[in-house]
């Protein structure tokens, strides 16, 4: 589980009058479920592409240590990619952007599928690192298509836990498809080229669609500072606490694959965190159901403390079955806890730079997954499995205390873009029906 994939400020009053929207009427909205699944289409090979890196190294005669490597790569390549395309979808909007990155990126796939198996490891890390930048910003191109795409922050609360529930989907059915399915009936490389076919046709699908073509930078002062998304205090607490989380995801997956290792089951690992991520899922659907809150930093600190409670109480069970139905609960925390960072994003970014920051929550996940990796590994090295599981306790259990010291500034003071006005496209932006109509959609 990784992740993709993030106000203090009441909704106003005739907003928090109306019902929350349903889960089914919310897609039944005009061009929400077609987006959702050509972002879906776009994202399935993310889930399963550090494993099949994985295989197809081994493949080749690297060892695990050197196929680990270029995943971890991979990996940190996407954490720095992803700001740089998000900065300039809010510069100069979502369809080139899209389009050039998605179609680099499938190209850098096949060129991993194409790859001699006698190459030297310095070919196979220059080929993950460019693949890795050229991913296309898929999550930060998504938040910012919910102000087109519905109108309300009730509604759009909702559309945040099912774009989050869906990002878990890649991390369920990804690894399945690729992995279970393709590698095993053909190859990892023809695994690597239904990926690049994926990615080319989900990127460009939601460039070409009406809704990213009626979405429109909104104009600001900082344009010409590289580093202006982070000049908001409050994205600075949301960006640490996503450190927190990928700590918390980072020291998960190894812990699971010890686990399985030692029960001489190592493909139970895949299964635990499908079930990790079902429970994501179904948290994700009872977060829209829910409804907004009016103090989602509140909120994100009970998310996180009961994420915490679950983590440490993993590495008490020693049997499989049950370790399996706890992660159920544990993961079903996951999803609402990125559907609520999402709307404090959104809430607290710096005019502009919405996009920006969103990249910058991926980066800021990846440095705490590839900072908790290898100290997990350190702590089963000198302890247990079941040791490092509870450990995963600890960077929650930060984030969550981060979220409360600096809740202040989660208010939407200052830079921060607070009003719903700051969530609707630009004057200049044209509709959605516009934009079909004068030709801009499919």
């Amino acid at each position: 589980m990784q992740t993709v994939e993030p106000h203090v400020v009441a909704p106003d009053a005739a907003a928090s009058a109306e019902p929350v929207p349903g889960i089914v009427e919310i897609l039944r909205r005009p061009h929400v479920l077609s987006t959702l699944g050509l972002a879906l289409v776009a994202r399935l090979p993310l889930g399963a592409s550090a494993l099949l890196l994985l295989l197809r190294l081994t493949g080749a005669g690297a060892n695990y240590a050197e196929a680990g490597a270029v995943a971890g790569c991979f990996g940190a390549a996407i954490g720095v990619g992803q700001p740089l395309w998000s900065r300039l979808i809010d510069r100069r909007g979502q369809p080139s952007v899209l389009i050039v990155s998605g179609t680099a990126a499938g190209v850098m796939f096949v060129a991993i599928a194409l790859l001699p198996a006698g190459a030297s490891l310095g070919a196979w890390f220059a080929v993950a690192a460019v693949a890795g930048v050229c991913q296309p910003p898929i999550g930060s191109a998504m938040r910012s298509l919910w102000s087109v795409l519905l109108d309300r922050d009730e509604e759009r609360h909702v559309g945040f836990a099912i774009d989050a529930s869906a990002f878990e989907i890649v991390f369920t059915v990804g690894p399945v498809l690729f992995v279970g399915f393709i590698a095993t009936v053909a190859s990892s490389s023809a695994a690597f080229g239904v990926g690049a076919l994926l990615l080319v046709l989900g990127s460009v699908g939601i460039a070409r669609s009406a809704p990213s073509r009626a979405w429109q930078p909104e104009p600001h002062d900082d344009s010409r500072s590289f580093f202006a998304a982070l000049r908001s205090p409050g994205t600075i607490t949301i960006l640490l606490v996503y450190v927190g989380l990928g700590g918390c995801f980072g020291s998960i997956e190894v812990a699971l694959a010890a686990f399985a290792r030692a029960n001489d089951a190592p493909s139970m690992a895949s299964v635990l965190l499908a079930l990790w991520s079902a429970g994501s899922v179904a948290g994700g659907l009872v977060l829209a159901r829910a409804g907004a809150s009016g103090d989602p930093a509140r909120r994100l600190v009970v998310l996180a403390l009961l994420l915490a409670a679950s983590n440490g109480v993993l590495g008490l069970l020693h049997d499989p079955v049950v370790l399996g139905a706890v992660l159920v609960v544990a993961g079903a925390w996951v999803a609402p806890i990125f559907g609520t960072a999402s709307t404090l994003t959104a809430a607290v970014a710096t005019p502009g730079t919405l996009t920006e920051s969103v990249g910058w929550t991926v980066t800021a996940t990846t440095v705490g997954m590839t900072s908790a990796a290898p100290a997990a590994g350190a702590v089963i090295d000198a302890t247990s499995p079941g040791v490092a599981l509870s450990a995963a306790a600890l960077p929650v259990l930060v984030a969550g205390l981060v979220t409360w010291l600096r809740r202040d500034t989660l208010a939407g003071d200052g830079e921060a873009s607070t009003s719903p006005q700051a969530w609707a496209p630009t004057r200049s932006a044209p509709s959605v029906d516009q934009a079909r109509t004068e030709g801009h959609g499919p």
